[in-house]
């Protein structure tokens, strides 16, 4: 991704230390933002045994998972 290389050289270049990266799973999520989203969403991943690194509510409509399996985590949603 050249936007992520683009991102870690400039924050290298500020004497930022990277120690590693992942990918993220960006999902829309339509309708009004409501209590639970990311809850039930955790909930679809962790059934089948996948770990949550990292979830958070990027914007009203756009929900960030990093995961231990993005495939599984993509299977799962898709159910």
């Amino acid at each position: 991704m050249e936007d992520g290389d683009r991102a870690r050289n400039v924050l290298e270049a500020a004497g930022f230390k990277i120690e590693g990266d992942d990918d993220a799973i960006v999902l829309y999520i339509p309708g009004e933002d409501r209590p639970g989203t990311i809850g039930r969403g955790a909930r679809k991943i962790a059934d089948p045994g996948v770990n949550i690194r990292l979830a958070y509510l990027a914007t009203r409509s756009r929900l960030v998972f990093v995961t231990s399996d993005n495939v599984a985590t993509r299977v799962a949603l898709k159910e």
